[in-house]
């Protein structure tokens, strides 16, 4: 490893959910957002709904933007052992006249999940995370249940949400709608600051050298007892802008299997992402948008993700030049568990011009995937393996269709390699791959 210099360095490890035992259920979570809320800061959300089983939340560290402070973090959310436990159904409903603002980096405007088999939202807010001094400890994040495979009771529930949404993000990986039905456990998991984000090498210049380690859920889930992903809906119109790189306009993903999100910047030259690779059935996804705009401006960043996957994944990008980056069921050996994806429906009546501005983002992408999968982007560079979706086993998609209606405004993109509209119905494992260069890759 290079050498560091740091203001300060911290090294702890940080454990939400217990050990052994049954997880618990979580119950049903709501809420309504009829006022004004603004955030300023990195990592400060408008809005988080969660309702997990099997232990988790919300949790990480944070630092002074520009401290160069370095953490050497563990830090797990979800129990270690026994029954994973059910998510409840999760809701937000907006009402006229209620909006929400935000400013900072990782800071969305409302994150609404339901996660079944441990996980919720962690990150780091520190300069870099590194293996602790004197030690061979890689700093990591690891949402979901730890522990060996054929842990059961790790289902979903239905996630729902309901316009008028308006919401405007402004800071990298600050997507604006997220919402979440994952079974087998995951969630959210981010490192950086915006501190970082400037330096990182994803838009600008490389970084510092660094290390991390992030691990979305780990999918223990049992092949006769698979994970069941809920249903993912959203209705009604929507105001939605987002300005800064990787910073999507609306993330809706049911997902089995274990997955979610790792949008992870830091500066570093090495890293590993690990999302999903469980047993598992993605669940219904109905995107209805019935007038109104979403206007994204940064590059990498997709105005609509709509996902349903068995067997594991999402969205994640590697910002660094080296590593080892994974989504999905990825095993030795053969089995025959679920691992399917079910129907996807995205449904569009903009009320005026809507799209993206910046380079590799694209207008819509709609995915249902078999066997694990989803979209990955990394920084390019020389990486010891790059996989999308499984090796072996069987995993059936479901149907895809986006439909622009009648009358609708317009869906533009103006950046290089930002394609309008992307759909794709995969069995056996794949899904999207890019970098820097603007590469686009199905497998």
């Amino acid at each position: 490893r290079n050498k560091l210099s740091a203001s300060l360095i911290m090294g702890f490890t940080v454990d939400i959910g217990g050990d052994g035992g049954s997880g618990g259920d979580g119950g049903a979570a709501s809420f309504t957002q009829s006022g004004l809320i603004t955030t300023s800061g990195d990592h400060a959300d408008g809005v988080v709904v969660q309702s997990i089983g099997g232990g988790g939340g919300v949790g990480g560290s944070a630092a002074s933007m520009g401290s160069e402070t370095v953490s050497s973090l563990q830090l797990n959310l979800g129990g270690s052992g026994g029954a994973g436990g059910n998510g409840g159904a999760a809701s937000l409903t907006f009402e006229d006249g209620g909006a929400i603002t935000t400013a900072g980096y990782g800071a969305m405007g409302a994150l609404v999940q339901s996660v079944g088999g441990g996980g919720g939202q962690g990150g780091s807010g520190s300069d870099r995370i590194v293996a602790a001094p004197g030690t061979d400890d890689e700093g990591s994040i690891q949402l979901g249940v730890r522990g060996a495979d054929g842990v059961d009771d790790q289902d979903s529930g239905a996630v729902a949400v309901t316009g008028p949404a308006t919401i405007t993000t402004a800071g990298m990986d600050a997507s604006a709608l997220v919402l979440q039905s994952i079974a087998g456990g995951g969630g959210v998991a981010l490192a950086g600051n915006a501190n970082v984000a400037e330096l990182s090498g994803f838009d600008g210049a490389p970084g510092a050298s660094g290390y991390i380690q992030t691990t979305v859920a780990t999918g223990n889930g049992s092949a006769s007892n698979a994970a069941q992903a809920g249903s993912v809906s959203f209705d009604g119109t929507v105001d939605i802008a987002t300005s800064g790189t990787a910073a999507h306009g609306v993330v809706a993903q049911s997902i089995g299997g274990g997955g979610g999100l790792s949008p992870t910047v830091n500066q570093q030259d090495t890293g590993s992402i690990s999302i999903g690779g469980g047993y598992g059935d993605g669940g219904v996804v109905e995107i209805d948008v019935t007038g109104g705009a979403i206007d994204i401006a940064g590059n990498s960043a997709i105005g609509i993700v709509a996902q349903s996957i068995g067997g594991g994944g999402g969205v994640a990008r590697l910002d660094t030049t080296a590593g080892e980056a994974r989504l999905g069921a990825v095993r030795n050996g053969s089995y025959d568990g679920n691992m399917n994806g079910g129907d996807v429906s995205v449904s569009v009546g903009f009320g005026g011009t809507s799209g993206t501005a910046g380079a590799r983002s694209i207008g819509i992408v709609a995915q249902s995937i078999g066997m694990g999968g989803g979209i990955l982007s990394t920084r390019g560079g020389m990486f010891d393996s790059l996989v999308l979706g499984g090796r072996y086993g069987v995993g059936h998609a479901g149907d895809v269709h986006v439909t622009l209606k009648t009358n609708s405004g317009s869906l533009t993109t103006q950046g290089e390699g930002s394609h309008g509209i992307v759909a794709q119905s995969i069995g056996g494992g794949g899904g999207t791959g890019r970098n820097k260069s603007g590469l686009f890759v199905a497998v």
